[in-house]
């Protein structure tokens, strides 16, 4: 959630509607990290651990701090969960640093691509072009055409009566 408002707004809404099915209430993270030879745990989310070089080419040690615990969990969650994260925030907040750390954790590597507001869906997606093979065949047909043509040509000039 962006803002402690969004935050307050959710849980509302979450009291108003499930307060009657005796639901524990909003989860808050359990601020827990292990982290095992194959595995990482971040609060719920458990990731498998890839064999990672510690002598990886990071510039700077990244290190779990106590505020990270509860996005770095909803990140995880949703990598093990293969859904898309969207982490949004000021300039040099912590974002970049968020996704590094969990590429650390889990030994996986990362592949940067940097955006900006002036990047464009297709620099993202790629662009396309339609594929019509009729107008490879047209191509073709035409090409024949003019050879034909220019053989006709050169057999009625080189003929002679």
């Amino acid at each position: 959630m962006r803002t402690l408002a969004d935050k307050a707004k959710v849980s509302q809404v979450y009291r108003t509607h499930f307060s009657r099915l005796n639901m524990k209430g909003v989860y808050a993270g359990s601020r827990y990290v292990g982290v095992g030879v194959g595995h990482v745990q971040i609060g719920h989310a458990f990731l498998t651990r890839s064999a990672c070089d510690p002598r990886s080419s990071r510039q700077v040690a990244l290190q779990v701090l106590h505020h990270h615990l509860e996005p770095l969990e909803s990140i995880a969650k949703c990598v093990e969960m293969n859904w898309m994260a969207i982490l949004v925030g000021p300039q040099s907040c912590g974002k970049s640093s968020m996704v590094r750390l969990l590429s650390e954790l889990t030994g996986t590597t990362l592949h940067v691509l940097p955006m900006n507001s002036a990047m464009d869906t297709t620099e993202l997606l790629g662009g396309f072009e339609q594929a019509d093979i009729f107008r490879y065949v047209e191509e073709v047909g035409t090409e024949v055409k003019r050879f034909v043509k220019h053989i006709q040509r050169s057999c009625c000039v080189n003929r002679r009566p």
